[in-house]
């Protein structure tokens, strides 16, 4: 299988690291670009990125937010950042051409927020999706009430 996708991974915090530990095992990676606020992100996402098996089948770079605009030919990107100033960064990212873009839940702090990021995405064709952990969805939330009252047993034969 060719490595031949590169991605832009926004915010490597807590939640960041554990996209980029994913990344890692991807078979079809070929580069991931970190940006983040804080300059001294490399050394503290490294250990993480050397835990993972195969991460050396994959080029890694790290660069301030600033520079997000040099990195602006990756097929995908991952944005791990807090909800104020996301409108901004998938803006970048939309004007970067990059048109498949995962955001952490909460997405936007604002319904505005929310209608701008709408329409920039309709306008240019670009495909947003939220990451949303179904744990938080209502639904689930009382089906996981219902079932807590019961006992489940398997037997394999």
């Amino acid at each position: 299988m060719t490595r031949n996708l590169s991605a832009i991974l926004v915010g490597a915090g807590k939640i960041g690291v554990r996209h980029l530990q994913g990344l890692a095992r991807s078979k079809e990676l070929r580069r991931i670009c970190v940006v983040d606020t804080d300059i001294n992100i490399a050394e503290k996402v490294m250990p993480f990125w050397q835990d993972t098996p195969d991460y050396k089948n994959i080029e890694i770079e790290f660069a301030a937010i600033e520079c997000l605009e040099n990195y602006k030919c990756a097929d995908f990107a991952l944005v791990s950042t807090p909800a104020f100033g996301r409108l901004e960064i998938l803006r970048k990212l939309i004007d970067y051409k990059i048109r498949n873009i995962l955001i952490e839940k909460v997405a936007f702090q604002s319904i505005s927020d929310y209608e701008a990021a709408i329409s920039a995405c309709q306008r240019t064709n670009t495909s947003v999706f939220c990451n949303l952990p179904y744990r938080m969805v209502p639904l689930f939330q009382k089906f996981k009430q219902i079932i807590a009252k019961q006992t489940f047993s398997m037997t394999v034969e």
